[in-house]
């Protein structure tokens, strides 16, 4: 599985990336750390146009020049990419956030955790059921 986690905290990615090794995921971790570069990828356009798409998306809210709910809103609205799942990854608590998320039709909104140890016990969670119960529709890449 290729997971695309779009995150503009270098520290965030970073213990992200840390956590995958100490997971030992055999998921392709690819981080992205600006918005306005998680379409054109998505859509395989200019210098994307040979990347595999994700199989799926941590996307964090807050992200500099587009926002996660743009992104978001972009994804599920392209018939080429609204099968993809969207996990909202945010520090962000405001409901309005979370009632925002889902009304543009994320998959699930999980808060970032502040700790190593919970940040490892969030991820498990979410390898456990995304990748081992969840059934994901296979890549549909029409090019």
């Amino acid at each position: 599985m290729k997971i695309l986690f779009v995150e503009d905290n270098p520290g965030d990615a970073m213990l992200m990336k840390e956590v995958f090794r100490k997971l030992a995921l055999p998921h392709e971790l690819e981080i992205m750390d600006d918005g306005a570069n998680v379409l054109p990828s998505l859509r395989k356009q200019g210098p994307f146009a040979g990347t595999p798409r994700p199989d799926f998306v941590l996307l964090d809210l807050n992200m500099p020049k587009i926002s996660g709910i743009d992104i978001l809103q972009e994804i599920k609205k392209d018939p080429a990419l609204f099968y993809i799942p969207v996990v909202i990854f945010t520090s962000s608590q405001s409901p309005r956030d979370v009632e925002e998320s889902y009304r543009h039709h994320a998959n699930a909104v999980l808060t970032k955790p502040m700790d190593l140890k919970s940040l490892l016990e969030t991820v498990k969670a979410l390898n456990n059921f995304w990748f081992q119960k969840a059934v994901i529709p296979k890549k549909r890449d029409p090019e």
